[in-house]
Parts: C-alpha cells; sequence; structure tokens
C-alpha cells in the first residue's frame, strides 16, 4: 500500500525489471503478543544510500488506550535490475527516495564545541 500511495511509479518500475530484494532482516522481541492484540507497525527510515533502504520498525501493542513496544525491527533492502541475464545494483528511484524522506530518522543535534577545539 505504502507504493501505491505516496511512489506509484515504483510500481511500473517493479514490472519494468525493477527489483527490490531483502538482504536481512532482524527483529527483536520484547514482550509477548497473542492472537487478535491490536498492534500497530511504526516504519522509520534508518538509512539511504543510492541502491539500498535500511528500515526501522517498532510492533506497538495497543491495549485499553495505552501503547507497549513489543518488538524492535530492522529491513535492509537493495534494489537490483537484471543486466543481461544477471542481477545488478540499481538506483533506489526517485520518487522512492522523496516519499521516504518524511519517515528518515534525525540525529539529535549536538551542543557546540566552539572554542574547545572539539573537546568538552
Amino acid at each position: 500500500m505504502f507504493l501505491l500511495e505516496h511512489a506509484p511509479t515504483v510500481l511500473d518500475e517493479l514490472r519494468d525489471g525493477l527489483k527490490l530484494f531483502t538482504i536481512s532482516a532482524e527483529c527483536e522481541y520484547l514482550a509477548e503478543a497473542t492472537a487478535f492484540d491490536e498492534v500497530a507497525i511504526r516504519m522509520r527510515l534508518e538509512e539511504l544510500t543510492q541502491t539500498q533502504i535500511v528500515f526501522a520498525f517498532d510492533y506497538v501493542r495497543i491495549r485499553d488506550g495505552r501503547e507497549e513496544l513489543v518488538a524492535r525491527g530492522r529491513q535492509r533492502v537493495a534494489c537490483m535490475r537484471d543486466a543481461n541475464g544477471a542481477n545488478g545494483p540499481a538506483r533506489v528511484p526517485e520518487q522512492l527516495r522523496r516519499a521516504l524522506e518524511g519517515y528518515a530518522i534525525r540525529a539529535p543535534r549536538r551542543a557546540s564545541t566552539a572554542g574547545t577545539g572539539g573537546r568538552a
């Protein structure tokens, strides 16, 4: 649904040979979730290079108006295209890049160290 709503031209590129391969995935389970629990998945963009995307996920159980983090995950995706019968790296499509910008993890600002030679 994300591509359909935010980067629909990428769907055309997928039909035209673009491939999005998951090259690694991990999940850290923090609490038990059971059948019929309401779980929200919150995605953030952790890293974006010319050919790869790293997503971070929080899995949050919602119960009685309260939220509980039940798992954290990461997924690294590589963009590839068929090149003479072999898959090769491809640039992340520009429309997808723009769609993901709003999900980027922002690094906290550091206090100024002017006049200390970089030492506090």
